[in-house]
């Protein structure tokens, strides 16, 4: 026994479909989806390679600068300001540091980099310059920085360092 259904047209005409047909258009239909997820992943994998060359634009009071997110060690906020920690050519933080005026939160949703990590009210740190705990209160970077963490955050600190 066949098995019929009526299908609308583009031009607003009912056509009668057969079983058939229906099988064949859910098998293309299921193929493009696969083909949509397969992009999707490939998309995923390219990604990291566009964030090694991220950089962010700020605005300074000598002008505007850009900067390299991964040059960026912690960042320290002042209220509405915030001090952004940079790493010079010896791997020191350079010796004249920015400020922007700009927030915490600001700088955030700017960089949008997982490398990066609220560790406190004040700080956002670069995850990739840290090295470990101190007496679970304090993050050690590798510039032999000591950056508060909140017991808040904490746990989700000590994840992100294993």
């Amino acid at each position: 026994m066949m098995i019929r259904k009526l299908q609308k047209t583009d031009n607003a005409h009912l056509h009668v479909a057969h079983q058939s047909e229906l099988v064949l258009l859910r098998n293309q239909v299921t193929g493009l989806q696969q083909e949509i997820l397969a992009i999707k992943k490939l998309l995923k994998q390219d990604r990291p390679s566009l964030k090694q060359d991220h950089r962010i634009m700020v605005s300074t009071h000598t002008g505007v600068r850009m900067i390299d997110t991964d040059k960026i060690i912690y960042c320290k906020a002042f209220g509405n300001y915030t001090q952004l920690f940079i790493i010079g050519a010896q791997g020191e933080i350079e010796k004249t540091s920015t400020i922007i005026s700009k927030s915490l939160k600001h700088v955030i949703e700017k960089i949008n980099d997982d490398a990066f990590l609220r560790c406190h009210q004040s700080y956002l740190i670069n995850m990739k310059y840290a090295i470990g705990l101190k007496n679970n209160k304090h993050i050690k970077l590798s510039t032999d920085t000591l950056v508060p963490v909140s017991r808040r955050r904490l746990k989700e600190i000590k994840t992100q360092l294993k």
